[in-house]
C-alpha cells in the first residue's frame, strides 16, 4: 500500500527544512506511491555495510529492532536458490543489496523510512579507495578527494559515498542520529556531499584506537556523527601498545629495489568490529539520541499538509541532481516500476517531466 499522505508530508517537510536535494525528495515520493511496500515504522537502529553483522547482533541482543544491510547478505540466499532448481540459475542476476544499483539504494531509503523517529543508523562505508595505502593508485589527496574518476574502483566508491551522504540527510529528516565509521586516514569527509552536511548541522568527530575494544590490530579509527554522544568511544593511547598486535601490511622490494608495501590478511580481518565495540554502541544508544545536534540554519518549509508537487521538483538547478550519486538512474528505475501508482495530486504536475534527462 502507498505511504499515508500524513507521513509523506511530514518527511518532506523535514527535508525541505534541512535544505535536502530535490532529487532525494523525488525518489521518496516515487517510493511512497509504489504499491506492495510496507511503511510501518518498526526499526530502532539500522546498520549499513554491516559485514559479518557483529554490531547488528549486539544491538539485537540489547532488544533494539535492527535492520542490517550488506551486499554479502544476499549471497547465501542466491547459492541456495541456484542449488534447488537449475532453471532458476539464469534468473539469479544482480544483487538487490548492492547500493551501487538503483534497487539497492531504493531499499536503503525504504529501510530508513520504515524506521522510528530518532533512529540511530551506523554507516561503515567501504574505505578501500579512501585510505593512505591506496593513494598511489587512486590519486586522492586532501585537495583532490575525488581522485582519478576514470578508474572504475574510484568512480564506484565516489557514487557509494555520495549515496551514503544522501541517506544521512534522510536520517536527519527522521530526527535521528547517523554515525559514520572510517579509518583515520580516510578522505571520505572531504567529498562534496559530506561538506554539504557540515553546512547544515553540527558534526562531531571522535578518533580512537580499535585495539582498545579488543581488536587484534591498533587501527586508528574515526567516527563522524551529528551527535556528541560519540565521545563515549574515546580510548587511551596506551591501547595501541597492548601485546598481541598484528601488522596490517607487509613490506617488500620491487624489481628496481624500491620499498613497497601491501595489505595482508590482517587488513581484511580489521574490517570486523570487535564485540566490545558493539556492546559499547548498544549501551549508548540513548545517549546518542539525547545529544543529537539541531540544524544550523533551518530553511523555510510549509506545513506538512500544504506540501505538494510545486515544492518537490528535480529540475531546480544542476546541483540538486547530485550527479556524484548517479541519482538519475534511481529516478528512472522507480519511474519504470509496474507498481508505481501516483496519486492525482502528484500526477498532475511533473510525472512527465520528472526525469533529469528530460527537463
Amino acid at each position: 500500500m502507498p505511504m499515508p499522505d500524513a507521513a509523506l508530508g511530514k518527511i518532506l517537510h523535514e527535508l525541505l527544512a534541512l535544505g535536502a536535494p530535490q532529487v532525494l525528495m523525488l525518489v521518496i515520493v516515487l517510493l511512497a506511491h509504489t504499491e506492495g511496500l510496507q511503511w510501518e515504522e518498526v526499526y530502532d537502529t539500522v546498520e549499513v555495510f554491516s559485514g559479518v553483522g557483529t554490531l547488528s547482533r549486539c544491538l539485537q541482543l540489547a532488544n533494539f529492532n535492527t535492520c542490517s544491510l550488506d551486499i554479502g547478505l544476499w549471497q547465501p540466499w542466491i547459492q541456495k536458490r541456484k542449488s534447488q532448481r537449475k532453471r532458476l540459475r539464469k534468473l539469479c542476476k544482480g544483487n538487490p543489496l548492492d547500493l551501487l544499483s538503483p534497487a539497492g539504494f531504493a531499499l536503503l531509503i525504504q529501510a530508513i523510512l520504515q524506521s522510528k523517529d530518532g533512529v540511530v543508523v551506523a554507516f561503515g562505508l567501504v574505505c578501500s579507495t579512501f585510505i593512505t595505502i591506496s593513494r598511489g593508485s587512486t590519486f586522492r589527496h586532501y585537495f583532490l578527494p575525488h581522485g582519478d574518476q576514470d578508474a572504475k574502483s574510484v568512480a564506484a566508491s565516489n557514487i557509494l559515498a555520495a549515496r551514503t551522504f544522501l541517506a544521512m540527510m534522510l536520517v536527519m529528516a527522521k530526527r535521528g542520529v547517523w554515525v559514520l565509521e572510517q579509518p583515520s586516514s580516510s578522505l571520505a569527509y572531504r567529498l562534496r556531499g559530506f561538506q554539504q552536511i557540515l553546512r547544515k548541522t553540527t558534526v562531531f568527530k571522535q578518533a580512537f584506537w580499535m585495539r582498545g575494544f579488543g581488536a587484534k590490530t591498533p587501527k586508528r579509527t574515526t567516527l563522524w556523527s551529528n551527535s556528541s554522544g560519540i565521545r563515549c568511544f574515546c580510548t587511551s593511547k596506551r591501547s595501541m601498545y597492548k601485546p598481541g598486535v598484528h601488522k596490517l601490511a607487509d613490506t617488500y622490494l620491487d624489481s628496481v629495489g624500491r620499498k613497497r608495501f601491501k595489505g595482508n590478511r590482517n587488513l581484511r580481518q580489521s574490517q570486523q568490529y570487535p564485540i566490545p565495540f558493539g556492546v559499547r554502541f548498544a549501551e549508548n544508544i540513548n545517549r546518542l539520541k539525547r545529544e543529537r545536534s539541531s540544524l544550523t540554519q533551518p530553511s523555510y518549509a510549509p506545513a506538512p499538509e500544504q506540501i505538494n508537487c510545486c515544492h518537490v521538483s528535480p529540475i531546480r538547478g544542476h546541483d540538486d541532481l547530485w550527479e556524484d550519486a548517479k541519482m538519475s538512474e534511481v529516478v528512472e528505475y522507480l519511474q519504470a516500476g509496474f507498481s508505481l501508482k501516483l496519486s492525482e495530486t502528484w500526477q498532475s504536475c511533473w510525472i512527465q517531466k520528472s526525469s533529469p534527462h528530460n527537463p
